[in-house]
């Protein structure tokens, strides 16, 4: 069996809830999309969302007390550190053979419950090629690299996760892997003896959207797009269209196959109410 472990943002710091909870739905569809039966789901959070996706006899909902994160990026990710290593600690003792980390805004491929289970005795797998998408866009752009840029990457075999004290995440007992970070993750495992093979098929999508931790101020997204506001109209749509232009090779039209492997539903794009919001950086 495979459990997908995924936390989500605290009410208090986000910058709209309800943006965040339809996210989530978005993510959870495409988890309990699978075509095995043989996964969970388990949902570490401060405030459980009023989802029917969260009502699903194959989700688990855990709840936190610790005080939620201020809202910059270094302490988010430790929020997020916290309550992942404790998704998969609980998630372990339903005894799954794997376990899947995902964050709250991605999606994932239907076929990975099925791939995992007929494949039991691996160590695990690395996304190395994955897609980004953007809600309300009609393309997806194929990424390598994937598991460098989103943290939807990896899935380990359950009784090689390690736990241990770390000073630095207030002296907690959390996932020694999670707590490295994704971009380590085929690092770490090669290093303790259990190489990550390649997932042999495109296993996630990295959703975009102005709210992700990466933007908020402190972490290195944030720098970056905040920036870009400093130039003029002029030179960012200069910008804008060398990105496109280069990004061009690798765009995939998002055809009714991708969209049922991912859980995209045709017309679906970002509500109204969260486009127009302008969510800053």
């Amino acid at each position: 069996m495979l459990a997908f472990v995924t936390s989500f943002r605290a009410r208090a710091v986000a910058h709209n809830w309800d943006y965040h909870v339809w996210l989530l739905g978005r993510a959870l569809d495409s988890m309990l999309a699978q075509t095995c039966d043989e996964f969970c789901v388990t949902l570490v959070c401060h405030d459980a969302p009023d989802l029917p996706q969260a009502r699903h006899p194959k989700v688990r909902i855990l709840t936190v007390d610790f005080p939620p994160p201020a809202r910059n990026n270094d302490d988010m990710c430790i929020d997020k550190v916290l309550k992942v290593s404790l998704g998969a600690r609980e998630a372990i003792t339903a005894g799954p053979r794997h376990v899947m980390f995902v964050d709250a805004d991605d999606l994932v491929s239907r076929r990975i419950a099925d791939f995992v289970s007929r494949n039991q005795n691996a160590a695990g797998w690395i996304i190395e090629s994955g897609y980004q998408f953007l809600h309300g866009a009609n393309f997806m752009q194929r990424i390598r690299s994937f598991h460098h840029r989103c943290g939807t990457c990896a899935i380990v075999r359950s009784d090689l996760l390690e736990f241990g004290v770390e000073e630095f995440y207030r002296n907690s007992n959390v996932c020694t892997l999670v707590a490295a970070g994704h971009t380590r993750y085929e690092e770490i495992m090669a290093a303790g003896g259990n190489p990550l093979t390649l997932l042999p098929f495109a296993g996630a999508v990295y959703v975009q959207h102005p709210d992700s931790t990466s933007r908020v101020h402190g972490g290195a997204g944030s720098r970056v797009n905040c920036a870009l506001l400093k130039h003029g109209l002029l030179r960012r749509k200069l910008s804008r269209i060398k990105q496109v232009v280069r990004a061009l090779p690798t765009l995939r039209l998002l055809t009714p196959g991708l969209r049922t492997e991912f859980s995209v539903a045709w017309g679906e794009a970002v509500p109204r109410e969260f486009r127009t919001e302008g969510l800053p950086c």
